[in-house]
């Protein structure tokens, strides 16, 4: 039933419980049965089961009496309203028990109709204040609390930021952009419909509670703990996470950070939090793993930020050595991470970048240049150390035709042939041809000329440039095989894993574990 009140029954007696049911029209009153128990015992399980907003309970019971099932519930919620049933000879043991937890008592033997009515009107009363109060919780109010600290709160949302509740940061990831292109070529969730989907998730022993604008990219994810002990409200969200990336990354193209609240926390405590932690959302970049980061084991970072020599790495750049390239890199990006400052991994990632562009730049036009491009590899500017292997690749495709430049061993010919394949390989029906034809010359020609300079075959070229283009998509470990098959001009994914083999001596899914014997 749509927005009714959930109610669970507890009494010993089979009858009691029936003549209950019955006396009222629950459902015209707004209040559905969810559940009815003979013990406290039994009542407990299903209460952690079915999470039912009243419960209309006896004293004496056995197992467990309707006093320690009051006590036991408070210990996990306090929010639930509890109504005692009690004998006529027990009314001053039930009016006790009010100060022990529960909201009202009623005698069995003067229940009618009509006081069932009154009593059930004064629950939904409290029932909808509670909701009414989850709700003062706004956007906007949230919003506001975290951007201007000092703007003036009303009394009831008073009560709710100093409430303690269990959140986590739902984070879309962006890559760094150290290439000075403006617009992120990536996919975006829009806020609106990330907040959507977040309601509509069913969080296990968590109530949602909303979903708040942090940022453009951040929503803050406000759930209600039954329980306020660090470790169940940890469990829970732990489990809360595994659900919400699950469905992120059913509905949406864009990558995901969930930041979890070890603890339940008040929306003090949390704004006081990420003021002491200035880097909190920066970690991501420095971590191998990334999809989830809990806010109270942040790593500590004290390292100093490391300097880049540009006229060090040029240097390098000029002599040609391209183990010497990979290990400067190397040693800077472990300094970058070591100090864990996003505005450092970006200014750094700059240089590098522009030194690398600025050389390209001066290659003849004749040869096929390193793509820097962000549109075609953002997805591998995420962090620190897959930044770091992409500038490694990028300075080693450099150094390559640095050495083919100075030891000018091709012929024009030859170097366009090169250029073809490379601008070609994708396709499936690549032939011998077809780069012949784009030549204006014979394939026999061309094959003869190009393995006498260059001291492989024309075929075997191809296959070698398609491989290495298989690794790096590999690298990445976002598309799968029979994609990857595709995108380098393999019709099969059989065929493509034995060629794959054949090269690099283990299959393409042993590759992408980092088994990489070639490395």
């Amino acid at each position: 039933m749509q927005n009714a009140i959930r109610i669970m029954i507890v009494d010993d007696e089979r009858l009691a419980i029936e003549d209950l049911c019955t006396i009222v029209d629950w459902e015209a009153l707004g209040f559905e049965i969810v559940a009815t128990a003979f013990n406290g015992a039994q009542a407990f399980t299903k209460f952690m089961q079915l999470r039912p907003q009243i419960i209309i309970t006896d004293i004496k019971m056995p197992i467990m009496d309707g006093i320690e099932l009051i006590r036991r519930i408070r210990e996990v919620d306090q929010q639930v309203l509890l109504l005692l049933l009690t004998a006529y000879e027990d009314f001053s043991y039930a009016r006790s028990a009010i100060q022990q937890g529960i909201t009202d008592y009623i005698i069995k033997s003067e229940i009618t109709p009509y006081s069932l009515e009154t009593l059930l009107a004064k629950l939904r009363d409290l029932a909808e204040k509670q909701t009414k109060n989850r709700n003062i919780l706004t956007d906007t109010m949230i919003e506001t609390f975290f951007v201007l600290p000092d703007a003036p709160v009303s009394a009831e949302a008073e009560m709710m930021l100093r409430k303690q509740f269990a959140f986590m940061v739902v984070e879309q990831n962006a890559p760094v952009m150290f290439n000075g292109a403006q617009e992120l070529p990536m996919h975006r969730l829009p806020q609106a419909e990330l907040k959507q989907l977040l309601r509509g998730v069913n969080y296990p022993d968590l109530t949602f509670v909303c979903a708040s604008t942090l940022s453009d990219s951040r929503t803050l994810l406000v759930l209600e703990t039954r329980d306020n002990s660090a470790f169940r409200t940890y469990d829970c969200l732990n489990r809360s996470s595994a659900l919400v990336q699950s469905l992120l990354q059913e509905k949406s193209k864009a990558s995901f950070t969930l930041y979890l609240a070890m603890r339940p926390m008040t929306f003090y405590e949390l704004r006081r939090f990420l003021q002491n932690n200035p880097r909190v959302f920066s970690a991501k970049y420095f971590m191998r793993e990334h999809s989830l980061i809990l806010l109270e084991r942040l790593p500590h970072c004290d390292a100093p930020a490391p300097n880049f020599d540009t006229s060090e790495f040029a240097a390098i750049l000029e002599k040609g050595d391209a183990k010497a390239a990979a290990a400067f890199l190397r040693v800077l990006y472990d300094a970058i991470i070591a100090c864990a400052d996003r505005r450092v991994l970006l200014e750094i990632s700059r240089e590098v970048y522009f030194t690398l562009a600025r050389r390209i730049e001066a290659l003849p036009e004749r040869l096929l240049r390193p793509d820097l491009s962000a549109e075609n590899h953002w997805e591998q500017w995420m962090n620190a150390e897959s930044i770091c292997q992409w500038l490694t690749e990028k300075t080693a495709e450099l150094l390559s035709l640095l050495d083919t430049q100075r030891a000018n061993a091709y012929s024009r010919t030859v170097n366009d042939a090169i250029a073809f394949v490379h601008s070609h390989y994708a396709d499936a029906e690549l032939s011998l041809n077809d780069i012949a034809d784009s030549l204006h010359i014979s394939v026999g020609y061309l094959c003869a000329l190009f393995k006498q300079e260059t001291g492989v075959t024309l075929k075997n070229y191809i296959t070698d440039v398609r491989i290495e283009a298989a690794k790096r998509l590999l690298q990445k470990g976002h598309a799968k095989i029979y994609e990857i098959c595709t995108a380098v001009g393999y019709q099969t994914s059989q065929y493509f894993s034995q060629v794959f083999f054949k090269k690099v001596g283990m299959y393409p899914a042993e590759y992408r574990k980092g088994g990489r014997s070639d490395e």
